[in-house]
């Protein structure tokens, strides 16, 4: 059985939750799309992945034209033969898309100097888009941070709060699907769905994970 975080992944932008600013940011670009990059950074479960996702589909790019790394995978062999192959154009549709996920584990710092040069003003090919996520962007050089559009996703407790509902919707579908009795139904009410996504962070103190309540409904239901 494949996990709640893939099985209620977002497939279109207004199916994601708890990040309104950068959703609508993305519904304008999609409305009229154009060569650029985007940067998505927040701590691990607010949401990344699943915006990076919900965009392509919106974009309409699919896998033949579409070009995804991750960042511990993009050394400096990978990016040149990169560049190389989006010198042509796209196979189908408009745009050649570049996926980086986790670029903080990019340990190159010549890939991120080639990245910086690529994408400068005035050469930034005109059929690529560009979507890199990452927990954090701290020691990246403001240089290549201004070739994007960076997008700081909320984390917080108040994040929490925003997809509360979304989980309580999906609770209530697995309890339907798997035909839990009503009374298990009453082990999870929306204190514990909360709870459940809170993460302690040794230096941070405390963050709310999409992924970590999701993982926490799994095993509620392990007890039903």
């Amino acid at each position: 059985m494949c996990r709640l975080s893939e099985k209620y992944a977002p497939k279109a932008l207004g199916e994601v939750v708890g990040q309104p600013e950068t959703v609508n940011a993305l519904k304008r670009f999609v409305q009229r799309p154009e060569a650029s990059g985007w940067m998505f950074v927040g701590g691990p479960g607010c949401g990344k992945s699943s915006i990076v996702r919900a965009l392509q589909n919106e974009l309409g790019i699919d896998q033949w034209s579409t070009y995804r790394y991750a960042g511990p995978d993009l050394d400096l062999a990978a990016a040149k033969d990169l560049f190389a192959k989006l010198r042509f154009r796209p196979m189908s549709g408009r745009f050649n898309l570049v996926i980086i996920e986790e670029f903080e584990r990019c340990a190159s710092d010549q890939v991120r100097t080639m990245l910086k040069d690529r994408l400068g003003e005035g050469q930034w090919p005109s059929s690529l888009i560009v979507l890199i996520t990452s927990n954090d962007i701290s020691k990246l050089e403001p240089a290549l941070l201004e070739r994007f559009q960076v997008c700081h996703l909320r984390s917080d407790m108040d994040f929490g709060v925003l997809v509360l509902p979304r989980l309580q919707q999906i609770y209530a579908k697995e309890c339907e699907d798997r035909e839990v009795k009503a009374l298990a139904k009453g082990l999870c009410n929306g204190a514990r769905l909360y709870s459940g996504g809170v993460v302690r962070d040794l230096l941070d103190g405390s963050r709310y994970s999409m992924r970590a309540a999701l993982s926490a409904i799994e095993r509620l239901f392990a007890y039903c």
